[in-house]
């Protein structure tokens, strides 16, 4: 079959990796680069060359077996990584990380608590359906602990605006976290790609037998023999299946006639935009004033 994959970000990219094999695979990436959220930075300092990543960073054998079995399978080389955490408050000026942790007090103490016991008291039947929110209030944690340790956790993680992060419900936030090696004392060994995530993209891209168009979709025209694809150079492309990878929301403007579901599932997703900044600043202006709180990812 003749298959259009609209999007060429890691999804459509492994899509189209798994496709091309047995079938006659066209890929289509509005952007002007393939990669989507996986993207990498050339950074040249004085003293060295860098190739920092601006999205995906990090990944461990227990929650990607998947990407490690792809990665295996094109070659692609990691290396051990640190993953840390830190806070610096410009309104009251606390500063902690998880490489140098509070030593006291009370924040500290819930911290603790809730690394030891979230997981199993969100379980219970009270919790059902509590954002994150609820959850802090109904355990009697302090005002200070859901601002200054929930809200730059979740903000971290999920990319979520801070005013939005206590709304996430809490049973999914605290399951996700225990999952990945935050709370309890289980901790993963984690990994990056040598050389950043375009290392990957390029090793998918290599192998494709179909074309990598840098041209987007302006609408996808579904009929009983196939699809047509009108792409914004003008053209109408015809294939026999079409696989879109874009966002939800995308997705469903790009569908010419959408039907009632395809409306109400891809309309639920909802989407905030995040400003990202990537410096070199030795003096540390864009860093915590204590340089030991300075780690990976701060928030």
């Amino acid at each position: 079959m003749r298959i259009a994959i609209v999007g060429a970000g890691v999804s459509g990219l492994a899509t189209a990796h798994l496709l091309h094999r047995t079938h006659e695979v066209t890929v289509f990436e509005a952007g002007p680069r393939p990669g989507g959220h996986a993207n990498t930075v050339r950074v040249d300092t004085e003293h060295a060359t860098h190739h920092v990543d601006t999205g995906f960073i990090v990944l461990n054998g227990v929650n990607y077996p998947r990407l490690i079995a792809l990665f295996d399978e094109l070659g692609v080389i990691t290396q051990e990584s640190e993953m840390s955490f830190a806070v610096s408050c410009a309104g009251c000026g606390l500063e902690f990380s998880s490489r140098r942790p509070l030593r006291a007090g009370r924040l500290l103490r819930e911290i603790l608590r809730f690394q030891r016991s979230a997981e199993e008291v969100v379980a219970r039947d009270e919790h059902a359906g509590s954002t994150l929110e609820r959850f802090a209030v109904a355990e009697r944690y302090s005002d200070r602990f859901a601002h200054h340790y929930l809200v730059p956790l979740c903000a971290a993680i999920w990319s979520t605006p801070p005013d939005a992060a206590l709304a996430f419900p809490a049973r999914y936030a605290v399951s996700f976290l225990a999952n990945h090696g935050v709370l309890g004392v289980r901790h993963f060994r984690w990994r990056t790609v040598t050389g950043g995530s375009r290392t990957y993209v390029q090793a998918l891209v290599g192998r494709l037998r179909g074309p990598v168009h840098l041209s987007g979709v302006r609408a996808v025209e579904r009929d009983p023999d196939g699809v047509t694809l009108r792409t914004e150079d003008g053209e109408a492309r015809r294939f026999d299946r079409v696989v879109i990878a874009t966002h939800a929301d995308d997705a469903v403007a790009l569908l010419d006639a959408p039907t009632a579901d395809e409306r109400r599932l891809l309309g639920a997703f909802s989407f905030a935009t995040n400003e990202t900044v990537l410096h070199t600043d030795g003096s540390r202006r864009q860093m915590p004033a204590a340089a030991r709180s300075a780690a990976s990812e701060t928030a």
